[in-house]
């Protein structure tokens, strides 16, 4: 199914377009940037369109709620309201016009530097109005990732404008159903693997295990906690720079803590498994105990990484080694 528009009464004539913006660091911006930085900033900005008496924005998805129904579900008051202009698009073409638009706009495809918010409320402006939302909004990211700081700040950053946490909630606004793309279908089912040979001496296989799928993933749990292990999960995207850049660590790792199973999991092939794990940036590291989510780090921090793998790394059972039959990295 396609994304589908709220009924309404037909819209005609000129609609005053509004940008709705938020701050997502409540006021810690400002106090924070200039020693840091050496520059201000007054606000970490997540943005939303106000026209046709809703508000439009990205948050997993493109999504359509009341009027500051966005304010009232998150505890983000508006810190600033911007009038850009008048539009005489009718509502339901703009609304045929966010129906194309919504491959882009998804939680696996969210980018902090390119593709975040306020990228969909400069397009949705520029349709409407031939003209985006302030640069100084657009380009922020840009201005901090330019900094050795941002750089090291950015998995923080992230989180903040983190597209799940702040998705909308269906039925918001009156009982109005949001506006959600429907995300690609998952890859289709692998043929079923060859069972793993259980014994008492079996390692478990050596390196970094990847979940091609659903199936996958769920038989690396099941077979981690037979052997009384823990999964340590990198949830990761190819197009993601920090997840290439520790990928080598996690690597390392595996090969240090030969009894901790490191399984991938790409958040494109595997929306699934990420939306079902409440991942929301990457990359993301989740630890596993008997099949239960009991760890979380975000970021690219290579000392991090074996710091939280040393957090939750169990002592596998005497009795309990077994061979994970998956296909390897």
């Amino acid at each position: 199914s396609t994304m589908t528009a709220v009924e309404a009464p037909a819209q005609t004539g000129a609609n005053t377009v509004v940008l709705h913006v938020y701050d997502l660091s409540r006021g810690m911006a400002r106090v924070m940037s200039q020693p840091l930085l050496g520059f201000t900033i007054d606000i970490i900005p997540h943005t939303g369109l106000v026209v046709y008496g809703r508000e439009y924005f990205f948050s997993g998805g493109i999504v359509s709620e009341g009027v500051d129904a966005f304010a009232a579900a998150y505890g983000l008051p508006v810190h600033q309201r911007i009038e850009l202009g008048t539009s005489e698009v009718p509502r339901m073409l703009f609304e045929e016009f966010l129906e194309g638009i919504t491959h882009k706009y998804t939680a696996a495809k969210y980018d902090l530097a390119t593709n975040n918010c306020n990228h969909f409320s400069n397009e949705a402006a520029e349709f409407l109005l031939g003209r985006g939302i302030p640069d100084e909004i657009v380009g922020l990211p840009q201005r901090l990732l330019a900094t050795p700081v941002g750089q090291a700040v950015a998995p923080m950053l992230q989180a903040m404008q983190d597209p799940l946490q702040f998705r909308g909630t269906p039925g918001s606004a009156g009982g109005a159903p949001s506006m959600l793309p429907t995300l690609p279908a998952a890859p289709a089912p692998q043929p079923p693997l060859a069972q793993p040979t259980h014994t008492s001496a079996a390692p478990v296989a050596a390196g970094v295990l990847k979940a091609a799928d659903a199936m996958a993933w769920q038989r690396i749990l099941s077979a981690a906690a037979a052997g009384g292990r823990t999964v340590i999960a990198d949830f990761y995207a190819d197009w993601c720079g920090p997840c290439r850049r520790i990928a080598p660590a996690v690597e390392a790792l595996s090969r240090e803590f030969k009894h901790v199973v490191f399984v991938k999991v790409d958040v494109d092939r595997n929306q699934e498994i990420a939306s079902r794990c409440g991942v929301s940036s990457m990359p993301t590291f989740k630890a596993f105990v008997d099949g239960r989510e009991v760890g979380q780090m975000r970021g690219a921090s290579a000392p991090a990484l074996r710091a939280f793998v040393l957090q939750h790394a169990r002592t596998p059972k005497p009795d309990g080694a077994v061979v994970l039959a998956l296909e390897q990295l």
